[in-house]
């Protein structure tokens, strides 16, 4: 090696660098969950500047990390199952949901959807294929299931920053999957049960809904309430819900014909 920055055969060091980390990119790593064309499934590029060898994150990582919290979170044992290409149309009004959710998924322009109604209905399929298709394309999702999820948020409100650090993400995600806002406490169809609702429940939802609305953050929800339920249990989180909606609503008024579970008509 020449005391110029050369070697013997008159490439500088940062060019030898250069075809390491060049060589280094080149080669497929074995990541599973997510294929990413870019790292080729390393999750990672090697990168050299400054005199400095170093690693960067692939873009890939944040979706890679949403779908390890899908899969640790309630929708890990469905997100295989349920996708679009499984959702049976048995029935027109199966079709016509199923459509508003794919015109959602690939609405450029997309704001939030709302599936809201029969219980049993495929709500909660359609959201998973929605985000999985978010997931697919590159998106990171983070999902939210909200008996289990708000019951533990609950637990710490009176911690500033345990609180903040379960919250936060939910937030500020760019895409958020809440399943099941304001599950009802029994099954008592015929009486909506607005009286019910926790008012812990009540700002709990109120702060995650208008930090998104106020961001314009993508929002999937389904709730076995209808939207003019939402209005009654809390106008300030019905209207903002409603607003961002209005494109993407799908209402699956309630008919137990409907209800999945009972019929045996799908899964």
């Amino acid at each position: 090696m020449a005391g110029n920055g050369t070697d013997f055969r008159g490439k500088s060091i940062d060019e030898i660098e250069q075809e390491i980390v060049e060589v280094s990119n080149r080669q497929p790593g074995h990541l599973t969950g997510y294929d990413c064309p870019k790292c080729m499934n390393r999750g990672y590029f090697w990168a050299y500047q400054d005199g400095q060898r170093f690693i960067r994150d692939c873009e890939c990582a944040p979706v890679r990390e949403s779908i390890k919290e899908l899969r640790r979170s309630g929708l890990r044992e469905v997100m295989d199952k349920y996708t679009f290409e499984a959702f049976q149309c048995r029935e027109q009004w199966q079709a016509a949901v199923k459509s508003d959710v794919l015109q959602f998924v690939n609405d450029e322009n997309r704001q939030w959807l709302l599936l809201a109604g029969q219980p049993g209905a495929g709500k909660t399929h359609l959201g998973t294929a929605a985000a999985v298709r978010f997931l697919k394309a590159g998106i990171p999702v983070r999902y939210m299931l909200w008996i289990e999820d708000g019951t533990q948020l609950k637990a710490v409100i009176n911690d500033a920053a345990a609180y903040a650090r379960l919250i936060n993400p939910l937030k500020t995600c760019r895409v958020l999957y809440i399943d099941d806002l304001f599950k009802r406490k029994n099954d008592q169809r015929d009486n909506r049960q607005t009286d019910m609702v926790d008012r812990g429940d009540i700002r709990l939802a109120f702060d995650i809904i208008n930090y998104r609305y106020i961001n314009h953050l993508t929002t999937i929800i389904s709730t076995e309430r209808m939207p003019e339920d939402l209005f009654l249990i809390d106008e300030g989180t019905g209207s903002r819900i409603h607003e961002r909606t209005k494109a993407h609503q799908v209402v699956i008024r309630y008919d137990r014909s409907k209800n999945w579970r009972i019929s045996r008509h799908g899964t």
